[in-house]
């Protein structure tokens, strides 16, 4: 889906020669008429734009196994709330979800042991990409409630070193931070299937900053055997 934009009411004439000030009235206000007219009607696209975008990405990031059940009362965040998760610490969006803490000494239980799909999110307490994808990370969670949330912080700030990333990767299958990944337990012991795929052209949405697919990760089989 290509998010509509509007023109400019200030028509672009190309007079050549000499016109009656007459005909370059009538042109200039039946132009501005029919470009109000197509701006009123991109209003209506943009609306519907902003209140199917962020349905669509989760429709394309969706688990597609059978065991991944829909919330049937879901009902999507609206705009305002997903700006206050943008514009909060992860923490602060994350509270109320019901979500497991993760750590370096409950990982192995928590996650590789689990007997159900696992999402887990690692993230910053501050900055931009911790929040967008914490946002989508929460509406995936919401959506698809049968799928165990885990979230691993790595630092209250918004950056980390280098020499912490590095850490992290010798750990876990990451190579960024924030990063969300799936595991689908069901193929433990021969590889981890990427659970999504994203599809459809929506890649970014105006409320979640950044590239959602440059933050998820597949899981390399041996870190799970």
């Amino acid at each position: 889906m290509k998010k509509p934009t509007k023109k400019s009411t200030i028509p672009a004439l190309v007079l050549g020669g000499m016109l009656a000030y007459g005909t370059i009235g009538d042109k200039v206000n039946s132009e501005y008429q029919n470009t109000t007219q197509e701006n009123a009607q991109l209003e209506t696209a943009q609306t519907d734009y902003k209140a199917s975008a962020l349905e669509n990405l989760t429709n394309a990031l969706a688990p597609a196994k059978a065991f991944a059940q829909t919330n049937q009362n879901y009902q999507r965040p609206d705009d305002a709330t997903l700006k206050e998760w943008m514009n909060q610490p992860v923490e602060e969006t994350l509270a109320g979800t019901n979500y497991t803490k993760v750590n370096d000494h409950n990982y192995q239980r928590e996650v590789k042991q689990s007997d159900q799909p696992v999402m887990v999110l690692f993230y910053t307490n501050a900055g931009e990409a911790s929040a967008g994808l914490t946002a989508l990370t929460k509406t995936l969670h919401e959506k698809f409630p049968e799928i165990k949330l885990c979230a691993y912080k790595v630092t209250d700030g918004s950056g980390v070193h280098m020499s912490k990333v590095n850490e992290m990767r010798n750990k876990y299958p990451l190579e960024k931070i924030p990063s969300l990944l799936f595991y689908d337990t069901k193929d433990f012991g021969s590889g981890t299937e990427y659970l999504s795929q994203l599809h459809g052209g929506i890649k970014t949405l105006d409320f979640l900053k950044g590239e959602i697919e440059f933050y998820s990760e597949a899981i390399p089989k041996q870190f799970i055997d």
